[in-house]
């Protein structure tokens, strides 16, 4: 989906956004870089799930797109694409409206139950899938790694602070 703000690529798999790139801003202050990517690489956001039982795996499984293409212009007008996944009389549909002026982008969830039981779980909607790989860290103030984890040293001046284990850094 391209938009004036924005590119979006989703995947059928969890109707998840596999990329979201700022048109406006680039990944580095430099002519030929990248457009700035909001989603990290090997992540997808946007992912929903029941908290039990209802439908097992969402997020790996194989939704249809209403879409008769896969580039998608946003121009002048809002451009809705909604994908459905259907298992065992419950439909899933996840709407998105892509608007051309702003870097919103509507998210609509229905879920229609067609089965003969109750749905009893909550659903649950997450922005990321897994955890992105630290390679840095950023604090303020005294901070030591010890036993390969971050310990924030908290009142430094006021009382004597004691850790034991391996100390790779101060």
């Amino acid at each position: 989906v391209s938009a004036p703000f924005y590119e979006v690529e989703i995947t059928n798999k969890g109707a998840a956004f596999k990329s979201y790139k700022l048109k406006k801003y680039k990944e580095k202050n430099t002519v030929n870089s990248p457009l700035k990517q909001m989603v990290p690489e090997g992540m997808n956001t946007v992912q929903n799930k029941f908290s039990g039982e209802t439908i097992t795996g969402l997020n790996e499984k194989f939704f249809i797109s209403d879409s008769e293409t896969d580039a998608i212009s946003v121009d002048k007008e809002n451009v809705n694409v909604t994908f459905v996944y259907e298992e065992s009389g419950v439909i899933f549909e996840k709407i998105f409206q892509f608007v051309p002026d702003s870097y919103v982008i509507g998210l609509t969830v229905k879920i229609k139950n067609l089965s003969t039981y109750t749905l009893k779980d909550r659903l649950i909607l997450s922005l990321s899938s897994g955890k992105p790989t630290v390679t840095s860290y950023g604090f303020q103030g005294p901070i030591a790694l010890v036993d390969n984890n971050l310990e924030r040293i908290k009142d430094f001046e006021e009382k004597q602070v004691e850790f034991n284990g391996q100390f790779n850094w101060i």
